[in-house]
Parts: structure tokens; C-alpha cells; sequence
């Protein structure tokens, strides 16, 4: 898969690495966690010691305590607007992991 993603870029003119990179994405915690936290743990949304998963998980990537992070509440509605720019950048990095690993 990883091959074809990358003869999709090259066959693409208008397409550039770059740009993809540079874009911002915004990801809220909720998504992040929806996105990352099954895939690492194994605990889904609907299971036992998700909320908890999902605050050990957070704090791991932000650098934030676990007590920060659960100032913003059960669904993390209270986050701070720089958080998403950082989860974003984590959330890319992760997908970049993901398809290395597929090699």
C-alpha cells in the first residue's frame, strides 16, 4: 500500500509533499482518542477504563499531567484551542508510523 500511495503522489503534478505537511489539521481530543486509543490499548469507546485510557493517552503525547487533562472533562469539551493544533501533528505523525510499519 505504501507504494501506491506514493506513485498516487508522483503521477499527481499538482501534488506536493510539502503542502501536505505543512497544512494544519485540527483534532479535537474526543477524535483523537476515537482514533488512537483502540489501536493502542485495545479499550473501545463503549468499554470499561476508556475515559482513562484516553487521559493516560493524552497526557503521554502532550506532555501534560493526567490531573490537567481531566480539568477538561469527561468528553474533554474544555481543552485548550492550542491542543488540537498538537494532537494534530501527533495524529500525522502516528499515520506516518502506521504505513512505515506496513513495509
Amino acid at each position: 500500500m505504501f507504494q501506491k500511495e506514493i506513485n498516487q503522489f508522483s503521477s499527481n503534478p499538482t501534488f506536493h509533499i510539502q503542502d501536505k505537511i505543512e497544512r494544519p489539521i485540527l483534532v479535537t481530543p474526543k477524535d483523537y482518542c476515537a482514533k488512537w486509543v483502540p489501536k493502542k490499548t485495545g479499550i473501545h469507546p463503549d468499554e470499561w477504563g476508556y475515559n482513562s485510557a484516553c487521559v493516560k493517552e493524552l497526557s503521554s503525547v502532550l506532555g501534560l499531567s493526567e490531573i490537567a487533562i481531566r480539568k477538561w472533562g469527561r468528553n474533554f469539551n474544555k481543552h485548550p484551542d492550542y491542543v488540537r493544533v498538537n494532537l494534530g501533528n501527533v495524529d500525522k505523525l502516528n499515520d506516518i508510523a502506521e504505513i512505515l510499519a506496513r513495509r
